[in-house]
């Protein structure tokens, strides 16, 4: 909450739901909205930069909607969830509405596999979740590093760092939730430079 609050103190911050976000209670989320941040679940907003609009959506993880809906528990796992369930799907349905309206698109979206489902008229798509793929390998055939297993990717992952179709762009993240240690894979705080 200390780092939300200090963000929303030196710009407009907006945050979108993962699929940890599960375990939040309402009161959570009112702490949440307490700090000043924009927390979008499923939605967008726009706002004035430098005189151009933006429009930042936040796509919610199906985990997220699916223990919403009532679905899951909030008790299960995440390995449980994996084991019984396919990855939730998520909702899809107002994109249509954030994609047409107008200024620049900006969605922040925590699952990178989901970027089928995002409309080619967002210019910038921001996620995370695959840890980098946790272990990094060189492969001598593409010349690229590239992750050895992703959570909802499972092993060689395709979608795990970096900039993907000039549109996408993966963080490997600041944590690590998994029981297994990183390797080759430093974690990372992304800055874009706009200008």
């Amino acid at each position: 909450m200390t780092l939300l609050r200090g963000c929303a103190e030196l710009a407009p911050t907006f945050i979108s739901i993962g699929n940890h976000e599960s375990y939040l209670s309402g009161n959570d989320i009112e702490l949440i909205h307490s700090t000043g941040v924009t927390l979008l679940d499923n939605s967008y907003a726009a706002l004035e930069v430098k005189g151009r609009r933006a429009v930042i959506g936040g796509l919610s993880s199906g985990y997220y909607t699916a223990f919403r809906q009532g679905k899951i528990s909030a008790s299960e796992s995440y390995s449980e969830i994996r084991r019984h369930h396919k990855t939730p799907e998520p909702e899809i349905g107002w994109l249509r509405d954030f994609a047409g309206a107008d200024g620049y698109h900006i969605l922040l979206m925590h699952h990178p596999e989901y970027i089928s489902c995002v409309p080619a008229s967002v210019e910038l798509t921001l996620s995370g979740h695959a840890h980098g793929g946790q272990w990094r390998f060189y492969d001598l055939r593409t010349k690229q590093w590239r992750g050895v297993y992703a959570p909802d990717q499972g092993l060689l992952p395709k979608l795990t760092s970096g900039i993907v179709d000039g549109r996408l762009i993966i963080s490997r993240g600041l944590s690590n939730p998994a029981f297994v240690p990183r390797l080759h894979n430093d974690t990372e705080i992304i800055y874009i430079d706009s200008c």
